[in-house]
């Protein structure tokens, strides 16, 4: 044995984060020394041999590799960790780092009593501190004083943009008005969505297949599952790799194919089981002579041969191997390394040491550390099998697969738990997203959005509808949370995730399948959160993001500001921060100013030239949490606090940010309590990073501001000052297509819409301009420059068509998703409304493309909508811009004046054809001759029309007869005024009607005239009697004369005659007759003398 040289150590790397990607490495390196071995990448999985074992040096094994670890790798070098690049290839690390101090080793000699020594001097059963804790040592606070404090702020808009969205969705079917062809609602005196009623709403269709609206429909889907007790798979996303393509025969990005090997829920991340192989010598002292871990594809293939030659294999075997792991697992270092070590000292002395340090390469980092936040279980009982040793120098052995499980020690969307102690302990900073972690999507952009969007509590909770209170579980609401009904873990699997699109608000419900490794890691996204705890939300709302676009493909590149707008509804802006301030005051007064507004900022470096210090890297942003003036011993200091969520640079990592005022600055300790308070400091890690203003200014060329404008109440800041909300936002929707997209070339020609504001100074306007996602095509990038044009002097709901002398402001023309300009307005000229322009750079697209426009303003303004195609100045046949002479037909529509205007030429020729109409009179066409017809007309009824010069004749021809004299019913000079009267069988001239009425009307019965007003003789009363016969009102006392009974007596008629006779009479009972009453005497006397 002394003389076979030095025993190979093979080591097999897996760098299977749960947090990362996955890469497979095997390597034999070359004998190590107590510095090389110190060499070795950090790994994830690690295979050690210590023994007798020459026969497994007859194959080499290829040279060691492993891609970057995604993984807080203390062993990796700072060059090769912030330099990642998940698709570059493996690269070898090369920088060493020095042993473990706790282990304490010197260069010893060979004997086993040094060997002895030192078993005996190592650590057992060190305790060490939870991740993340350190002492948080108070100062007096001597020499401090804190002058200003600006933190990122909750503005909560939520409501007033739900007002909006609704609004949005409401006025495209059931707009309070109409006005040139656009739909028009007010949600209130401040707020008015304005759309084109033609507009083809592509996007909208688009997002709608893959959204719920933002209401309690998806909490049907979670109390559905909840009460069956089932688990949730979305059918319009599931487990598969239609939900990576867009297009599964024909996807963009098939390399994520290779990464995508299954699918787990979330629940099954929360039990592991790691398997650890221990390989001893089949003799009576059964000396463990290797030890490595397995995956779960190389355990199960092991089991599986175990299953099938069913070996029975000694009880010590398995004892001594689950004695070996737990010695591990339990990091009782001394009793590990007497077990490994105490039959074998006289032979391998000089391998001790070298052990000792793959023991915390082994178990330290790359064991214990893969699987958090899940924590060590137990050990189980093992398996074994046996390898005989048939060749010649081979002993034979026994393997025994130990399973150690890992367990979940909590579950949560957002652990709130943290944001509680932060708070009792010292900083009051709020939820901690943790350690995100990209993975080969290259979507690192979402991932710098939540970032920033992480600043805000207020905002990233609203991420996340609320729950009903029948689907919340109270024992998951962490005490005293500010948000007791945001959305908690679920065994059922269902999430929703809220984003905003053209001003509407969106729900995208996913399930719990997470796609993976064939190592069963994510492989996207990742996990956040403590030591503690899984923290998920990160994960469902990369999910829920590509959910919203069709595939995880289609979420490959993009922009942290869109992100924002996405998630947060603020408006995006993206600048360079020294072209935007040319020195350090501007900046701190511009992040000052972008703070107190509501804004959610951070911040990036763009340039890959530079070189940054350590625990910063390229490209990735960071979230603005506060800017803190001070003056410290004397100096006035301005400070500012990241938010750092990339896993790098935290206490444990040897990239931290350590520059000045960084949380191991000295100057710290000698701030008090109460000062660190008011910062927002602690020592315990925090995932934030401090560093000095001006550190800043030199290390970060770019910021990302995601503005809150719909906030309308005057909020105060953090010291007090009041902040100018909006006092107007109007929303505009509509498209360029054909003729509307004039470009910069026919500007006239682009869509207009009226913006109406005081007459005073003071009011701003920002105008934010919107054309749908590349992602809705899967484009690499957008082919339409688009920009927001300002103009002065226009006239009320007229298309201003000469622009040249009024143009007010001009947006720069960028080929992005959106673009903003801001500028002041000047008072207006009398009434004249300033005309707001979306335009193209190029005209005449050959696609119909869709915009969304918002005008914010900060004084209360009013928009009006000007027509797309009643007001264009284009050729009505050719659909070309007029830009040369042409003619104008002016003709009345439906009692308006309408007018066309037609090219010179052919197109005069083809409009008269299609559309000048004929005279129904003349049937000749209805335009300007020269001394004949002046090109007025008259439309009739049935929709024919006739000249002015012919409508008499017409008239005359066409028009009904009098039904009298026989003539038209038409105005006739000299003769008819065109009055009639309606009468039974037709019409009457005016004129004629007095005759028409004496040759038609009844008789009187008593002189036989007719019963009509006559001038002088009857004044038209008269008296109906039976048989619908009248008499003359002047005729009546005659008639009732006439036809009255007589009295028998003096034979005048009974009636009441005034000086003789009062109506009364005696009706004689022999009915001869009646008498007069004031004849009755003398016919009593006539008849009976004798009386």
């Amino acid at each position: 044995m002394a003389n076979s040289s030095t025993p190979p150590i093979a080591a097999r790397i897996n760098e299977t984060g749960l947090f990362g990607s996955t890469s497979t490495t095997n390597a034999t390196p070359a004998v190590p020394t107590p510095s090389a071995a110190y060499g070795a990448s950090s790994s994830l999985k690690t295979t050690a041999s210590v023994g007798y074992s020459p026969a497994y040096t007859a194959t080499p094994i290829p040279t060691a590799t492993s891609a970057p670890s995604l993984v807080n790798n203390p062993y990796t070098s700072p060059a090769s960790s912030s330099a990642y690049d998940p698709y570059a290839a493996p690269q070898t690390p090369s920088t060493p780092v020095e042993p473990p101090a706790s282990v304490g080793l010197e260069s010893t000699s060979q004997s086993s009593s040094n060997i002895s020594k030192l078993l005996a001097n190592l650590s057992i059963n060190v305790k060490h501190k939870h991740e993340g804790e350190r002492d948080e040592p108070d100062g007096n606070g001597q020499g401090v004083s804190i002058r200003q404090v600006v933190r990122a702020r909750n503005m909560d808009s939520l409501s007033t943009r739900l007002e909006i969205s609704n609004a949005v969705e409401r006025n495209r079917v059931s707009p309070q008005e109409r006005i040139e062809g656009y739909n028009v609602t007010k949600v209130n005196d401040m707020i008015t969505v304005v759309q084109n009623e033609r507009a083809d709403p592509v996007e909208e269709r688009y997002y709608n297949q893959r959204t719920l609206p933002d209401n309690d429909d998806w909490l049907h889907i979670l109390r559905k599952n909840r009460q069956a007790g089932t688990k949730f798979t979305d059918p319009q996303f599931p487990p598969d790799a239609s939900s990576i393509f867009r297009d599964t025969n024909n996807p963009k990005y098939p390399h994520l194919h290779e990464y995508v090997r299954k699918w787990k829920r979330v629940t099954d991340f929360f039990n592991e089981t790691a398997y650890v192989e221990i390989t001893m010598l089949d003799d009576e002292k059964k000396l463990v002579c290797s030890m490595s871990i397995k995956n779960s594809v190389e355990a199960e293939n092991i089991l599986q041969v175990i299953r099938q030659t069913s070996t029975n294999i000694n009880v010590e075997f398995l004892r001594i191997a689950k004695e070996a792991v737990t010695t591990g697992v339990t990091k009782r270092k001394r009793d590990h390394m007497l077990l490994l070590t105490k039959n074998m000292i006289v032979h391998m002395s000089e391998y001790v040491q070298d052990g000792l340090q793959r023991f915390e390469l082994m178990w330290e980092k790359s064991f214990l550390d893969h699987y958090k936040p899940l924590a060590f279980s137990s050990v189980g009982e093992g398996s074994g099998y046996r390898v005989d040793g048939t060749e010649s120098g081979i002993v034979s052995r026994v393997s025994v697969l130990v399973p150690v499980y890992f367990h979940a020690q909590g579950t949560c969307l957002f652990d709130r738990s943290r944001e509680s102690k932060a708070a009792s302990r010292i900083s009051g900073v709020g939820i901690s997203p943790g350690d995100m972690r990209v993975g080969r999507l290259a979507d690192a952009y979402v991932f710098g959005a939540l970032s920033i969007l992480s600043t805000s509590q207020l905002a990233l909770s609203q991420v996340f509808p609320q729950l009903s209170d029948d689907m919340i579980r109270p024992e998951r609401v962490e005490v005293g949370s500010a948000f007791p009904k945001e959305q908690q873990y679920n065994e059922e699997g269902v999430y929703a995730v809220r984003f905003w699109r053209n001003n509407r608000s969106r729900v995208v419900v996913v399930d719990d399948f997470i796609p993976c490794s064939q190592y069963g890691k994510p492989v996207f996204g990742s996990f956040t959160g403590s030591s503690d705890k899984f923290e998920i939300w990160s994960l469902l709302i990369e999910k829920a993001y590509a959910k919203l676009h069709g595939g995880y493909e289609a979420i490959v590149g993009g922009q942290e500001g869109y992100v924002l707008q996405d998630l947060y509804g603020g408006v995006p802006s993206r600048y360079t921060l020294h072209e935007k301030c040319q020195n350090e005051e501007a900046a701190w007064q511009m992040m000052i100013s972008a703070l107190q507004a509501g804004s959610l900022v951070g911040c990036s470096n763009e340039d890959m030239t530079a070189e940054l210090p350590k625990g910063l890297r390229k490209t990735d942003a960071y979230g603005i949490m506060k800017v803190v003036e001070l003056t410290y011993q004397g100096t006035n200091t301005r400070l500012i606090q990241l938010r750092n969520s990339w896993g790098i640079g935290t206490h444990h990592q040897p990239e931290k940010w350590k520059g000045p005022w960084s949380n191991e600055d000295s100057k710290w300790y000698s701030f008090s309590r109460m000062q660190k308070i008011e910062c927002g400091f602690q020592f315990r890690e925090d995932h934030t990073y401090w560093m000095d203003f001006s550190a800043f200014f030199c290390f970060f060329t770019t910021i990302i501001e995601s503005r809150n404008l719909y906030n309308f109440r005057s909020v105060p800041d953090g010291i007090g000052n009041p902040v100018s909300p909006s006092l107007s936002i109007h929303i505009v929707s509509g498209e360029w297509n054909g003729i509307t997209s004039g470009g910069r070339d026919a500007m006239h020609l682009n869509p207009q819409v009226q913006l109406f504001s005081p007459a005073t100074n003071g009011c701003n306007l920002i105008i934010h301009l919107e054309q749908p996602s590349r992602r809705m095509k899967m484009e690499t990038e957008y082919t339409s420059y688009i920009a927001p044009v300002v103009v002065k002097n226009g006239v009320r709901q007229q298309r201003k068509i000469d622009l040249s002398q009024d143009v007010f402001a001009t947006g720069t023309f960028i080929s992005n998703r959106s673009c903003v300009l801001e500028l002041p307005l000047t008072p207006p000229d009398g009434d004249k409304p300033f005309v707001i322009i979306p335009a193209t750079y190029d005209g005449h697209l050959p696609f119909q493309l869709g915009y969304s426009m918002t005008l914010f303003t900060s004084k209360p303004t009013a928009v009006l909508p000007v027509s797309d195609t009643g007001s264009l100045p284009v050729c009505c046949i050719c659909q070309k811009a007029l830009s040369g002479t042409f003619r104008t037909f002016t003709h009345d529509q439906e009692g308006q004046i309408k007018i066309d205007r037609v090219c010179q030429g052919a197109c005069v020729d083809a409009y008269r054809e299609r559309n000048t109409p004929v005279c129904v009179d003349c049937h000749q066409r209805i335009e300007v001759v020269e001394g004949r017809f002046s090109g007025r007309m008259f439309s009739l009824p049935d929709g024919s029309c006739v000249h002015a010069e012919c409508i008499d004749a017409y008239q005359i021809r066409t028009s009904e007869k009098c039904i009298h004299c026989g003539n038209a019913i038409a105005a006739i000079p000299g003769r008819f005024d065109g009055k009639y009267y309606q009468v039974a069988g037709g019409k009457c001239h005016g004129e004629c009607m007095e005759a028409y009425q004496l040759a038609t009307a009844q008789r009187c019965v008593q002189c036989r005239e007719p019963v009509v007003k006559l001038a002088g003789r009857f004044d038209g009363r008269f008296y109906k009697i039976e048989g619908e016969r009248l008499v003359h009102y002047e005729c009546w006392e005659q008639y009732q004369q006439s036809v009255a009974p007589k009295c028998v007596h003096c034979a005048q008629p009974i009636l009441q005659i005034p000086g003789r006779f009062d109506g009364r009479f005696y009706d004689l009972a022999s009915g001869v007759g009646k008498v007069h009453f004031e004849c009755w005497n003398a016919y009593q006397t006539v008849v009976n003398p004798t009386m």
